[in-house]
């Protein structure tokens, strides 16, 4: 069977919850800042255009990521 565009944002989804978790878990200070920079770019992103660019939401999933501090998963979600 062929993947469809839904198989793959269902295990995106599965990915973004458990990095979300660990993240939580294991962030350091620097982290955080990172991860606030984020939303405060994707905030002025919708506040200038109405919307929220791939540029800041990119760089807020990753800065979760990266929190993780897990190898294989921010390999996957790269």
């Amino acid at each position: 069977d062929e993947a469809t565009l839904d198989d793959l944002l269902e295990v995106r989804l599965g990915l973004e919850c458990n990095a979300a978790m660990l993240a939580a878990q294991r962030a350091t200070e620097a982290d955080l800042k990172a991860i606030k920079k984020s939303l405060e770019e994707m905030a002025e992103d919708l506040e200038g255009t109405g919307k929220i660019g791939t540029g800041p939401d990119t760089a807020f999933h990753m800065a979760v990521t990266f929190s993780t501090k897990n190898p294989v998963l921010i390999h996957l979600m790269r």
